[in-house]
């Protein structure tokens, strides 16, 4: 059974909103100046580690008008050639940027996620407080 995961940008003080300045937030970008090239190499581990992303709309929303970009880096390239899986119900397949919609309860489409088999990790954007997590880690 894989493992479900998350990675997170947070701050000291709990923020975790547009660490990367993509327009979220007015403040948006706040982890920028903080990624130098150990911080990229950490980085990258988790993906290197997952074999799909998994989201809910508004994260892959504004994912998916950055990242497929994005040419140059193995994280870009990474993240741009996994599949990637979204709960939505605003959204309609067929989605781009090689993304399958989540088919009715999420919890249940998260759990037939992991019992799929394959590498044992998925990477994780958004709360998940259905009994399916197995791990986290902030950066």
């Amino acid at each position: 059974m894989r493992n479900l995961n998350v990675s997170t940008l947070v701050t000291l003080d709990g923020v975790i909103q547009d660490p990367g300045g993509f327009r979220e937030i007015d403040e948006g970008g706040w982890g920028n100046r903080y990624f130098d090239e150990d911080a990229q190499t950490y980085a990258l581990e988790h993906p290197r580690e997952s074999d799909a992303f998994l989201s809910g709309r508004v994260t892959f929303e504004v994912f998916k008008e950055f990242w497929p970009q994005v040419k140059e880096g193995e994280y870009a390239q990474t993240l741009n050639r996994m599949p990637k899986f979204v709960a939505s119900r605003a959204l309609s397949e067929p989605l781009d940027w090689n993304a399958t919609l989540l088919k009715g309860d999420v919890a249940d489409a998260v759990r037939d996620l992991k019992r799929a088999g394959g590498p044992r990790h998925r990477d994780v954007r958004e709360r998940q407080p259905h009994g399916n997590l197995d791990g986290s880690r902030s950066d």
